[in-house]
């Protein structure tokens, strides 16, 4: 948060698990549009994380390209 806070575009990844606390923590740090992608993946399955992080790449490089202006219209942010 302290980097998209610095005017540097970020994207944050989630587990789903962690879902809730990525809109929780993002609307207590001021940036409630803060954008997210879920990872389908478990601690448990950690071999597959790189193949389920390239199902949702398209998803990471539309949030990283999206103006301010427009991701504050998704709020919670997650990229879909």
């Amino acid at each position: 948060m302290r980097i998209e806070k610095g005017g540097k575009p970020t994207v944050l990844v989630s587990a789903p698990a962690f879902k809730e606390e990525v809109i929780s923590h993002s609307a207590l740090h001021g940036l409630p549009y803060l954008p997210y992608v879920v990872v389908n993946y478990d601690q448990e399955f950690l071999p597959i994380v790189p193949a389920e992080t390239e199902k949702v790449f398209e998803r990471m490089v539309k949030a990283l390209t999206t103006p301010v202006k427009e991701l504050m219209k998704n709020i919670p942010g997650e990229m879909k």
